[in-house]
């Protein structure tokens, strides 16, 4: 994603939808998209790419959608579910940010192997973001009609947690014109000049636009196709079958590309998930 600007000033009342996170245990887990947990770093603050895939996760585990487990990309949300995430993904997010530090734990997990006389161990770090009793409210300047909305609202309150597993949390759409929470401001800067002194930037994961990725994809996949032509004549069994082999690596829509697990990002040689940014 593009850097995030910080800035602590007031925020007026808003009516775009809003999700107000909480941290019970006051803490947040999560590692940056490209590093290892070991490496001490901690997502601050919650990706969109994050958010988006914990909305899709518990619409299929709380909300019971159609999904097949073992194909989680051919799993497609009912016609609510993909608008509502079209329209969430379409844009980036500002937060409202709490005050929070970074802070971590060091674990000698036990290997089960015995050296001279004793269990080896390895050291495992848990980083996290200490946020004490703050709030985090996420803010995406789209237009929802009421079923997106009830959907959002249903989604939201079934979150259980967001990063690790024990990144456990309470979240809830905000009511029309809330105000805000106090906190510090975080806005997507891409092609904005450089705001100044007292900003930090961040970087996050984020989904690219909708024509982005389309344009994208179907250069991808004429790429791709290249070496397979079709003849004029009748079409070999075989050529089909590497024609489509070709294009595996590519998902067919965003919500694809949201729902890719790290096994199959692996096997086609991704590094990052196709259609962020």
């Amino acid at each position: 994603m593009p850097p995030m600007a910080t800035e602590m000033k007031a925020l007026p009342r808003t009516d775009m939808p809003t999700l107000l996170l909480r941290f019970p245990a006051r803490r947040y887990h999560a590692t940056p998209w490209g590093h290892h947990v070991n490496e001490g770093m901690v997502e601050w603050p919650p990706s969109p790419w994050r958010l988006l895939r914990a909305l899709l996760a518990t619409g299929y585990t709380a909300h019971r959608w159609d999904g097949n487990l073992e194909k989680s990309m051919a799993s497609s949300p009912p016609a609510p579910g993909r608008s509502l995430i079209g329209k969430l993904a379409g844009v980036l997010p500002r937060y409202r940010l709490p005050i929070a530090s970074g802070a971590h734990s060091r674990h000698f997990m036990p290997l089960a192997v015995i050296d001279k006389g004793r269990e080896k161990t390895t050291l495992v770090f848990d980083t996290f973001a200490q946020v004490e009793d703050g709030t985090i409210a996420v803010t995406w300047d789209v237009t929802l009609d009421t079923a997106e909305t009830d959907l959002l609202a249903a989604l939201v309150g079934s979150l259980n947690y967001l990063g690790r597993s024990e990144s456990w949390v309470q979240a809830r759409l905000a009511e029309p014109a809330v105000v805000l929470p106090d906190g510090d401001d975080c806005m997507p800067c891409a092609g904005v000049t450089h705001p100044g002194p007292g900003w930090e930037q961040v970087s996050l994961l984020a989904l690219v636009g909708k024509n982005d990725f389309d344009a994208w994809r179907a250069t991808a996949i004429e790429q791709a196709l290249a070496p397979y032509p079709l003849p004029e004549k009748k079409v070999p069994q075989k050529l089909l079958e590497q024609r489509e082999k070709a294009q595996l690596p590519f998902p067919v829509d965003l919500i694809a590309c949201l729902q890719a697990d790290t096994t199959w990002l692996r096997s086609h040689g991704w590094s990052q998930p196709p259609g962020t940014q």
